[in-house]
């Protein structure tokens, strides 16, 4: 951004001190993201909702793994050994595509969980 000050511009950075509005976003969430790596915990990927009526918002996919974050922010681990390897690899592949995996997981896998966590 820049104005006009006897017909030479001038730009405004220039002109006010810089706050965290002068970085850019990008550089915010780098910044986040260094943050939570550092405190161990990794972002969840979010969830499509091609359907627009899911409760899951997130998903972490892991060899033999999936964690699911729900919308009323509990988020459940399934295993190959909890919930069986043809489901994990079911529920990695609806994760992908965002659509059918809170459906499935309410008639396939609903309990099979190893940990329930928020």
């Amino acid at each position: 951004m820049a104005f006009r000050k006897t017909g030479v511009i001038i730009p405004l950075l220039k002109l006010r001190q810089r706050s965290c509005r002068d970085f850019p976003l990008f550089l915010w969430i780098t910044i986040l993201g260094a943050w939570v790596i550092a405190l161990g915990e990794t972002p969840m990927d979010r969830y499509k909702n091609l359907s627009e009526d899911s409760g899951v918002i997130a998903y972490e996919l892991s060899p033999g793994a999936i964690v699911v974050q729900f919308n009323n922010g509990w988020k459940y681990e399934y295993t190959d050994e909890s919930a069986g390897a043809s489901a994990i690899a079911t529920m990695h592949r609806l994760a992908r595509a965002g659509k059918g995996l809170s459906g499935f997981i309410s008639v396939n896998v609903r309990d099979a969980y190893v940990r329930k966590f928020r």
